[in-house]
């Protein structure tokens, strides 16, 4: 549709009511030029945020934590697997 008629603001909050329904859920503009890997980067972190968090907590308590170097492409796709496996889930994807 054309721009500025609200397409973006009307998905936000339809995904700001019903994301609580999920396990997993993640919301992503996708921004040219497309670069894939932005885009599954995106999503594991989002997906990943309630495992960050409970790592944070650990390394609050003494546990040196070390950066991760960057994932693949392929590796991305794997961690993304793993984490909606048999999870209910709401991906949205905005242009």
């Amino acid at each position: 549709g054309m721009g500025g008629v609200g397409k973006t603001t009307l998905v936000g909050d339809v995904y700001q009511q019903i994301n609580c329904k999920f396990d997993k859920h993640a919301c992503v503009t996708i921004m040219r030029p497309f670069i894939l890997e932005e885009l599954f980067g995106s999503l594991f972190m989002q997906l990943d945020a309630e495992s960050s968090e409970k790592k944070d907590v650990v390394g609050l308590l003494g546990n040196a934590k070390k950066a991760s170097p960057p994932m693949s492409l392929a590796e991305l796709v794997n961690e993304l697997a793993k984490l909606i496996e048999k999870k209910r889930s709401l991906l949205s994807l905005m242009m």
